[in-house]
């Protein structure tokens, strides 16, 4: 509920008008996400390309290893 506040919805959430950092916080939700949050402008006729990486370890050490 924080990250689509009140009246918001997926496709325009609150968490996208904010400036700060996320909140961190984590809880009983139906169906979990990450939320990564980056503000990207493009010029019109300008393409972006996006890397995303993810995985998954024992311990955040060796995830960061």
């Amino acid at each position: 509920m924080a990250f689509i506040g009140r009246g918001n919805t997926l496709v325009n959430p609150q968490a996208m008008y904010n400036d700060g950092p996320l909140a961190g916080n984590q809880g009983s939700v139906l169906d979990p996400i990450v939320a990564i949050r980056c503000k990207i402008t493009l010029d019109p006729e300008e393409t972006v390309t996006i890397d995303l990486v993810t995985g998954i370890a024992e311990t955040k050490t060796v995830a960061r290893a």
